[in-house]
């Protein structure tokens, strides 16, 4: 997921301004610092094109490691669905054995009370039989067939009837006892399934600990992907401007060997004055060697140095002093120079860098949160030129101008100063 350039206004400006009467040694030495400079720049991009090919390895390795993470979990939310049937499935059964055990209950009481039954109808007949002398009762009936066949025929049912009920007692005793083994067992069977299920649930929370630990490394894992992509988006942008600035110095060389090759026309001009004899008076004054204006006109709405940054709510450094205004109200450049790109981001809003050489000192000036720029690649400018709206877009609260100075290059070692060391606001 990389973020896509946005468009940054950089505004690289190189001002050449010399002392009154500079010799040519002084200027073929200007010309070595830029053209050791436009050195430098070189050596610069290559190493953040180095940086920036370590950092995509460092990326890629992040995301495989999260490609892997996410592997894990979709494994474990497998297990997770796999232990969450078993455990449906234990619950049915569960609920199965309770049923069934509800029904041997049941059952249980039923042959229960079939047996008190039966003793208490067994128990009348045996007092019934002591009333009437038992045996002789049971002669009665014997004696009381018709013939010899009906005689047998009664001793064979008064045996059946005798050995029936004590068959019927033996067997409600068995059917009783089974009945209670079987509850039994069932029982069991359901604290089985129980104690599984308690087994089932502990490692469906344990699988859930596992995913959450593992989303908590792929969240941090994705935090530093973010970082890292956003630390590439910085080395392209560096890269973009040091591209601009290379442009910018390669021109900057070229008027400064076009302004020896007019100094030298000049010179000898000037022997050849003084050779015929004629003053000629002094030479052409040369550019204005000031340093910087005021940028914009308005009152100072924050000094350089640390501050509580409004929209961010932590302390951090100003790198510079805020000017307040109207929409659009007119931002000019600090010094004159060559114009090497213009852009955007979220931080700056439509920002403009210039970069200037005076005195054989490289200085930058920043203007950030414009509404717009003017101004374009490879344009020459001079000082108060307008450039710019001011405005409030990128982390801003209102509309201003914030404006900055560098001791050298804007992103290449520069060292951010006080603009009051320089500017009278």
């Amino acid at each position: 997921m990389k973020k896509k350039l946005a468009a940054i206004a950089v505004l690289v400006v190189f001002s050449f301004s010399f002392l009154t009467g500079g010799s040519l040694t002084e200027a073929s030495s200007k010309l070595s610092e830029l053209e050791q400079q436009k050195k430098q720049l070189e050596e610069q991009k290559s190493g953040i094109t180095t940086e920036k090919e370590e950092t995509e390895k460092q990326l890629k390795d992040l995301e495989s490691k999260v490609n892997s993470l996410n592997s894990e979990v979709k494994s474990l939310d497998n297990q997770i669905s796999t232990t969450e049937q078993k455990i449906s499935e234990t619950n049915q059964s569960i609920e199965e054995t309770t049923n069934n055990i509800a029904i041997l209950e049941e059952e249980i009481d039923k042959q229960t009370k079939r047996i008190k039954e039966r003793e208490v109808l067994l128990k009348d007949r045996a007092r019934a039989l002591q009333k009437s002398g038992g045996t002789i009762s049971y002669l009665e009936v014997l004696l009381g067939a018709q013939s010899f066949t009906d005689f047998i025929t009664r001793v064979s049912a008064v045996s059946v009837i005798v050995e029936a009920d004590k068959s019927i007692i033996e067997q409600h005793k068995k059917d009783k006892e089974e009945l209670e083994k079987n509850k039994s067992e069932l029982e069991d069977k359901k604290e089985s399934l129980e104690s599984l299920k308690v087994q089932l649930e502990k490692q469906k929370t344990s699988l859930k600990q596992k995913i959450e630990e593992k989303n908590s490394v792929i969240a941090e894992l994705n935090k530093q992907i973010e970082t890292t992509e956003e630390f590439i988006f910085t080395l392209e942008e560096k890269q973009k401007v040091i591209e601009d600035q290379k442009a910018a110095v390669a021109k900057a060389i070229e008027l400064e060997k076009k302004r020896i090759e007019e100094e030298k026309r000049r010179q000898e001009e000037e022997r050849r004055k003084q050779q015929q004899g004629n003053s000629g008076g002094s030479a052409p004054a040369p550019a204005s060697n000031s340093m910087f204006i005021r940028p914009a006109s308005g009152y100072v709405t924050s000094e350089f140095g640390g501050r509580n940054h409004p929209i961010y709510g932590r302390w951090i450094q100003h790198n510079g002093i805020d000017i307040g205004g109207t929409y659009n109200s007119p931002v000019y450049a600090a010094a004159s120079g060559v114009v090497a790109t213009t852009s955007f981001n979220s931080s700056r809003g439509y920002f403009v860098v210039i970069n200037h050489y005076i005195n054989g000192q490289i200085y930058s000036t920043v203007y950030q949160h414009l509404t717009s720029y003017s101004v374009s690649p490879g344009q020459e400018v001079k000082q108060g030129q307008y450039i710019g709206g001011m405005g409030s877009t990128g982390a801003s609260t209102g509309v201003h101008l914030h404006f900055e100075i560098y001791e050298g290059i804007f992103q290449n070692g520069g060292v951010p100063v006080n603009p009051r060391k320089y500017v009278s606001f």
